[in-house]
């Protein structure tokens, strides 16, 4: 997996294009586009036979598909910690995170594929979208100010799922014929697999457990994977950032089976010990090793954790 990164650079007045192989917050934060790349899987081997038949390896599977993601860099560098413009860009956990679940969902250690994945604090999109490369049904949601990013991106990469629109139908008979199929595409169940919705929720406000059950709903009842990045941050005030109530999110919106993968950047040791604090209390945690996060996106700065309800 690698990021093109793309955007303009106001000095020499040009267009500029780059690759990364891995994180490089400086650059990737810069960019007003960056694209991930996904590598073929290598080629199973187990079809040849050492008998000298002839028979041929098996092709390489083809890769997922590019994710494209629109950021505002602007927008961020005007924003400070809690504000909802850090949402305008993605964070290093972000990319740690979707390099996790490309090589798990490769490896067959997660399977992604027709599974039902939730995004708690989803930003820019970019770990939802790509679980809906891998071809999970997806959910993007965080504050509803921030959804403008995640909506775009999903419409970007043309994986955005659009239930009916609340309210009275529309008038006129085709406008009327278009609300009820996206209806009954919502009563079906959740978005299909490979696209991904866009719900609000807000895990530090007082709805937020309304907000939890609307999502559950929306995903038909089960929610197979939990993903989130970076979600927990120090306020100005250096307060320990809803911990408690970020974990209580995660709570509503897990099943016994349900597995969480969350990247968490180590700021302020107290606001880290808040978070594992509370996590412990209502879930088996473990701390993923270094080796188990790809080559090239390991990181001391970030941790992935992996949980499952008590």
């Amino acid at each position: 997996m690698r990021i093109i990164i793309e955007g303009y650079d106001p000095v020499d007045r040009q267009l500029v294009r780059g690759e990364l192989a891995g994180v490089d917050r400086a650059q990737t934060q810069a960019a007003d586009i960056v694209t991930l790349q996904f590598d073929a899987a290598p080629a199973d081997n187990s079809a040849s036979s050492g008998g000298g038949d002839g028979a041929a390896a098996a092709p390489p599977a083809a890769p997922p598909a590019n994710v494209v993601i629109k950021q505002n860099p602007t927008l961020l560098q005007k924003a400070r910690p809690g504000d909802v413009r850090v949402g305008a860009c993605v964070w290093d956990g972000g990319f740690i995170l979707s390099a996790i679940l490309e090589h798990r969902a490769r490896s067959g250690a997660l399977r992604l594929a027709g599974a039902r994945c939730v995004e708690l604090g989803a930003g820019c999109g970019l770990a939802g979208l790509v679980a809906a490369r891998l071809g999970a049904s997806v959910m993007l949601t965080d504050q509803k100010e921030v959804l403008v990013h995640a909506r775009g991106n999903a419409a970007k990469n043309k994986a955005l799922w659009m239930p009916a629109p609340p309210g009275p139908a529309p008038r006129g008979p085709q406008q009327q014929q278009a609300q009820q199929q996206r209806q009954q595409a919502q009563d079906a169940g959740p978005p299909p697999p490979g696209s991904a919705g866009v719900m609000p929720l807000d895990w530090a406000a007082a709805d937020m457990a309304e907000a939890a059950a609307a999502v559950r709903r929306a995903m038909g009842g089960r929610i197979d994977v939990l993903i989130g990045s970076d979600c927990i941050y120090p306020d100005p005030a250096g307060c320990k950032a809803n911990a408690e109530a970020f974990i209580e999110a995660c709570v509503a919106l897990c099943d016994a089976d349900t597995v969480a993968l969350i990247t968490y950047e180590v700021r302020i040791p107290e606001v880290r010990e808040a978070l594992l604090g509370a996590a412990r209390a209502r879930f088996n945690l473990r701390l993923l090793a270094a080796e188990e996060v790809p080559d090239g996106w390991r990181s001391e700065r970030v941790e992935t954790f992996e949980m499952r309800l008590l």
